[in-house]
């Protein structure tokens, strides 16, 4: 079975491809004869229906996008569409512009031999931002495995938020207590000169080497103990039932730990 790692690099060269063949349909299409060049790009007469690939394509990328390389999603959502614009000119025409058969205008007039050229650039520079994303495979794998973590984490997380909504806060606190074990363990498996005994594989195990290796502070120690004191309250049946508004802290809680010691 492949990781979610490896699924998500099957995409990006599947979305690539389809990529390079919508570029190949514009450039043939839409650049005048005269200025086409064969040698770097060859004609592809695979796709049927420009709008729906391009459509198709696009939502599948912004998505991989918003995972991997969110520093450029509104550069990429830039190019598909744009409001409050004063005019429709070279530098903010759109793939929604090209698809609603909206033109270039120059002196009140529709210049039709570059109006629709312009949308080879705009797609261009879309697929482009999606090809960058290729370096984000290479140079920041860990990076990548955990993004996908925090937000295995945060769906856990959901899932707890309902539970105690619903009266089963000992279930729901259970439950934000495992995520933030996980996630303190992965933040210690980043550091591989720090070596973990048996006894050390606990929320108060890994938050004392935490703090022993300054990686964090001890108001963010204190606050891990108070957590784990909440998710022990719920995990032992002896103990007195736990209140959702104490369980509600230690969901948020955990989020905010989430987010905050990477």
């Amino acid at each position: 079975m492949l990781s979610k790692i490896e699924l998500m690099l099957k995409e990006y060269y599947n979305l690539m491809e389809l990529g390079n063949k919508i570029y190949a349909f514009l450039y043939f299409t839409y650049i005048p004869k005269s200025s086409i060049n064969t040698t770097n790009i060859k004609k592809d007469e695979t796709i049927k229906d420009i709008n729906l690939e391009y459509e198709r394509w696009y939502t599948k990328s912004v998505n991989l996008i918003k995972v991997l390389l969110p520093e450029r999603l509104n550069d990429f959502k830039k190019f598909y569409y744009q409001e409050n614009r004063k005019s429709i000119n070279h530098s903010n025409y759109t793939m929604t512009d090209f698809m609603m058969g909206i033109p270039l205008l120059s002196s009140s007039f529709a210049v039709f031999a570059d109006d629709l050229s312009q949308v080879v650039n705009t797609y261009k520079s879309q697929l482009n931002i999606l090809a960058s994303v290729e370096e984000c495979f290479e140079s920041n794998l860990f990076e990548i495995k955990q993004i996908l973590q925090s937000n295995v984490f945060g769906d856990e997380l959901d899932a707890a938020i309902e539970l105690n909504k619903n009266g089963f806060a000992r279930a729901a606190g259970a439950m934000a207590g495992v995520v933030l074990e996980r996630h303190l363990l992965s933040v210690l498996l980043k550091y591989p000169e720090i070596k973990l005994l048996k006894k050390d594989h606990s929320i108060n195990g890994y938050n004392a080497i935490l703090l022993n290796n300054k990686i964090i502070n001890s108001s963010q120690k204190i606050n891990i103990d108070y957590l784990s004191s909440i998710r022990n309250k719920c995990t032992h049946p002896k103990n007195d039932e736990p209140k959702s508004a104490e369980v509600s802290d230690l969901i948020e809680g955990v989020a905010k730990v989430i987010k905050t010691i990477l």
